[in-house]
């Protein structure tokens, strides 16, 4: 994991293929920045799919009301 994946490399296009690798790392719970590296792609690019194609929705990592 972490590598790009071979034949994806067009920046911004989403073809059924890159939809198996994100439905596959989210359901693995692969954060999205890893995701979005492999695929050569924004986090908010796969963050937006991931909500287009109604994937299990995550807590957000920063929890809201947490003192630094």
């Amino acid at each position: 994991m972490g590598e790009r994946i071979p034949g994806l490399k067009e920046p911004s296009n989403w073809n059924p293929e890159r939809e198996r690798v994100l439905r596959e790392r989210w359901t693995d719970g692969v954060p999205a920045s890893k995701i979005a590296k492999e695929l050569g792609m924004t986090k908010n690019a796969v963050i937006g799919k991931a909500h287009r194609l109604k994937l299990e929705r995550r807590d957000d990592p920063v929890k809201k009301g947490s003192s630094w």
